[in-house]
């Protein structure tokens, strides 16, 4: 490592650590390349400084101290050392490796961020089984940072899901409420059933409106409907006999009298003859 020792007055004379110390009309000042403080001190400040000598054209470095107040504005750079040790240096790429932030997500674009949060809010409905309070206490609660397309496209989700589950409702009620009047024998029933089919009806439309894919994805998903529960497990087949179709009772006295308390002997045996041959 080639070094060079100069006299702090030959440092002095070409502006060295100060330019403006070099003598005017003397030789040649240097010329300041890079300078940095390595460290702090109680009193003093210590730097490198880098600079080309005017005499033989290289660059040396050294390392002088600079006074923090001003008790020491009077003190010597060179810490009253009679000669300054000097290390020739040259100016090399070098790879250097630094701690940095990790950034931020790239944002999605508006139609991929409602997709993915169309698939959250789902998937935030079925981990609560569809219970839609806990769903909406979620959606709330969730920390994202939500744009006007996204939080529509969360509350469509979300309402849509609430609004099929009223249409289940009153399907269910309407189902529920003929059999009912059926077996009251309330000819009325039929009027009430179809006003709260059409609510239904009219509930389902709005669902598939707000969220048309969850609605084409319910009716992939719905199971395939149970056998009717009926009145007497024979009125699964027509009855031979008075040629009732399945799921009428049937009547005596050529259809004029209906028969709410049995059915006729054959088509009992029409019916266990049928489950006989499963």
């Amino acid at each position: 490592m080639p070094t060079r020792t100069f006299t702090p007055d030959q440092l002095e004379q070409i502006g060295v650590p100060s330019p403006y110390t070099a003598a005017i009309g003397r030789p040649p000042r240097a010329e300041h390349l890079f300078e940095e403080q390595i460290d702090t001190r109680r009193w003093v400040s210590v730097h490198h400084l880098v600079f080309r000598a005017p005499d033989d054209g290289k660059a040396w470095r050294v390392e002088y101290e600079q006074g923090l107040t001003e008790t020491q504005d009077d003190h010597d750079p060179w810490n009253y050392e009679h000669e300054v040790l000097a290390v020739e240096v040259e100016l090399r790429p070098t790879t250097v490796m630094e701690w940095h932030a990790i950034p931020d997500a790239p944002a999605l674009s508006g139609i991929a961020a409602a997709a993915e949060i169309i698939r959250e809010q789902r998937d935030n409905i079925s981990f609560n089984r569809g219970d839609m309070v806990a769903a909406l206490r979620d959606a709330l609660l969730d920390p994202a940072q939500h744009t006007p397309t996204t939080a529509e496209a969360a509350a469509r989700v979300l309402l849509a899901a609430h609004t099929r589950q009223l249409a289940a409702m009153a399907r269910e009620y309407a189902t529920q409420r003929n059999t009912e009047m059926r077996d009251a024998g309330d000819r009325s029933r039929t009027a009430a059933v179809t006003g709260m089919n059409t609510i239904a009806r009219l509930l389902g439309q709005r669902g598939a409106l707000l969220d048309p894919q969850s609605e084409h994805q319910a009716a992939e998903e719905q199971p395939a409907p149970p056998a009717p529960a009926y009145r007497f497990t024979q009125l699964a087949v027509p009855c031979p006999r008075c040629k009732a179709p399945i799921g009428q009772l049937c009547t005596s006295h050529n259809g004029t009298r209906v028969r709410r308390t049995d059915t006729h002997t054959a088509r009992s045996d029409a019916y266990h003859a049928q489950e006989a041959g499963r």
